[in-house]
This record gives structure tokens, sequence and C-alpha cells, in this order.
């Protein structure tokens, strides 16, 4: 796989600068994405892609399950992994918020909404560094 990504190397390695991700969640991110995202209009069509966003049921007033609706998507597999991995990093901000948004809704929750904020940051790399 590094002969394949050989030519990407400056972009995993800024990728590979978030906490959690190391070269071969890089290097598999990059494989499920690819190197430009030109098909989404922003970033945040692009965290819904990946079956990120959290869903929003909501019908006079009354609040019911705000599920996803993307439910096996392989890129979300991979930043969930990477926000478990991101949250055990002494010091970062991921671990942080995690333990902020766990205690008030619970760690499954709360660690969809780190991975998230690493497809979020993912996103801002790709688009932004890729041209250099």
């Amino acid at each position: 796989m590094d002969l394949l990504t050989k030519e990407h190397q400056s972009l995993l390695d800024r990728l590979d600068a978030i906490p959690g991700i190391n070269k071969k969640s890089a290097q598999a991110i990059l494989s499920e994405i690819g190197v430009t995202l030109d098909e989404f209009i922003c970033m945040s069509a692009f965290v819904s892609w990946a079956g990120l966003c959290p869903g929003n049921n909501e019908s006079a007033g009354k609040r019911k399950n705000g599920r996803n609706g993307v439910r096996n998507h392989p890129l979300k597999t991979i930043l969930v992994q990477v926000a478990w991995a991101a949250i055990k990093t002494k010091g970062s901000y991921y671990k942080a918020k995690y333990y902020k948004l766990k205690a008030r809704r619970g760690a499954k929750k709360a660690i969809v909404a780190i991975a998230h904020k690493i497809g979020k940051a993912v996103f801002n790399i790709i688009t932004r560094c890729s041209s250099f």
C-alpha cells in the first residue's frame, strides 16, 4: 500500500497529525474518499454522506429518535475507530470533548460526535492542503 500512496505522502503526513489517525488509517481514509473532494459542496455534505450526522425527527415540538440514516458506511467505521484512538491521546481536544459529551449523552453518542469532528478536520485538510 505504501507504493500506491507514495505520491500523496504529504497529504498522508498531514492526516497523520490528527490525534488518533496513524499511517494505516490515513491510507484507509484516502482509499475510501480519494484525494479530492470535489463531489461535496461543503463540509456538512461530506460528513452527512459518511453517516456521521445525527437525525432530526421532531413533530409538534416533540423530539423523537435522532438516529442517522446511513447505517454501515466504510468511512464511518474507520472514523469511529479513529475516534476511539483519539480519546485515548493525552491532552487532546477530542479527549476533553468526549468526556464532556459522555456525561450528558452517553459513550456511543459521544464517540460518534468525536468521529463527526474528526471527519470535518479530514475534509478541511484534504480540500485546503491537497493543492500543495
